[in-house]
């Protein structure tokens, strides 16, 4: 397989690496699952007779994260044309190699699957997300034979959220005894970071020190002072409801997050719809005619209300879109307030609410500000639910000024 990829110190240090398992930790916007990705691609293209494993937690968050990485890899190095695909059982084979796409699930059965099963590489995308168990049953598992001699394997890739973590306590604090090695990259491992999304990971180190520890150095950290405490509760599908709307907070180096939300028993129930980087507004409005059916082209898109002109064209091509009410206060004590339902296929926004936390000053005081990073999505569920809720009880824009 020829290819013209630049790969990062990430991909060469992975590559390079005698360990069976390895430890990518990392900040946002690393390479380290892009490199990962890289690596089992080659493999899968280049090696004979191998296994490859992909999982996430639950297979909705792999559906629509790192199973599209894979598959635009495949078209970017022409691999596609060679590739046959069992669809149904995510199953893709390259000749006698095959990746498969799967999940542990939240219940046993998964588990119980992959017990009677051996592969050659196994990959780990948001392993934080697994618990050891399902680490130590996963190892055992990484038994393929290998007859080109080629080591077998386990790629894990995480944000590095938690010291008391078990991937720090059990495995990078041991490394040595559990042949793990730990590779840990910033954003400046990526030399594709345009100066602008650069600017907005630095400018957490004003925010808040140890989110900047966390998501800009790599480094492991706790997070704290969490703004939505409460579980969000997940669920398989939105309910089957005619009371519903549409919400979109706009980008471009950062995600533009489009979120769709139904209402039942006046509970809001979540489904992400789009989290993309680098889309024009031209580009948003071929996505929104995708994803929205034109019998609900005339619901309510909220929108940042900061952006008049693209709310303007948005309209223009057919959507009822209108500004959002941006209290930020006020919004999030609302949602706070609330029983929030998000569907299993809503990754991001389960991401997003684990992290989202409240800034401190130099002397490590709180302030009633959230962190501006990572939370495009969350600043969409706020427009429509707060400003929905001052749209049914006027009084509030009197309360509130």
């Amino acid at each position: 397989m020829q290819t013209n990829w630049t790969g990062t110190r990430v991909f060469y240090e992975n590559i390079k690496s005698k360990h069976t398992v390895l430890l990518n930790r990392g900040g946002a916007r690393s390479t380290k699952s892009y490199s990962i990705i890289q690596i089992l691609t080659l493999k899968w293209a280049n090696e004979q007779k191998k296994k490859i494993l992909v999982l996430r937690k639950t297979l909705p968050s792999l559906r629509v994260s790192t199973l599209p990485v894979f598959i635009q890899m495949w078209v970017d190095s022409g691999l596609q044309r060679k590739i046959r695909a069992e669809k149904q059982d995510l199953n893709f084979w390259l000749g006698d190699n095959l990746i498969h796409f799967g999940s542990l699930g939240v219940s046993e059965a998964g588990v119980e699957r992959i017990k009677s099963t051996d592969w050659n590489y196994i990959f780990l995308e948001e392993a934080n997300e697994f618990t050891i168990e399902d680490y130590r049953i996963l190892k055992l598992r990484l038994s393929a034979p290998s007859l080109d001699g080629q080591k077998n394997r386990m790629y894990l890739s995480f944000n590095p959220i938690s010291s008391y973590h078990w991937l720090k306590l059990e495995l990078a604090d041991k490394a040595v005894s559990e042949d793990v090695d730990e590779i840990v990259s910033t954003y400046r491992d990526n030399p594709f970071l345009s100066p602008d999304y650069i600017k907005i990971i630095e400018s957490l180190k004003e925010q808040n020190l140890n989110f900047y520890n966390i998501y800009s150095e790599g480094q492991w950290g706790v997070l704290e002072e969490i703004i939505y405490d409460k579980v969000w509760t997940q669920v398989d599908s939105l309910p089957e409801t005619g009371d519903f709307c549409f919400s979109c907070d706009f980008g471009y180096n950062a995600h533009t997050a489009v979120v769709k939300i139904a209402f039942k028993d006046d509970n809001p129930y979540i489904q992400q719809m789009l989290y993309q980087t680098k889309l024009t507004n031209s580009e948003l409005i071929q996505q929104l005619k995708i994803l929205i059916p034109e019998n609900e082209r005339g619901c309510d898109i909220f929108a940042d209300a900061s952006e008049p002109d693209r709310i303007r064209e948005i309209c223009d091509s057919g959507f009822n879109c209108k500004p959002a009410d941006k209290s930020v206060k006020d919004g999030i004590d609302y949602i706070k307030s609330l029983n929030v339902y998000v569907t299993k296929s809503s990754p991001d926004v389960i991401k997003e609410k684990n992290s989202y936390s409240y800034m401190k000053d130099k002397d490590g005081h709180v302030i009633d500000q959230p962190v501006k990073f990572q939370d495009h999505l969350l600043d969409a569920i706020r427009y429509a639910l707060w400003t929905r809720h001052v749209i049914r009880d006027p009084r509030i824009r009197w309360l509130t000024g």
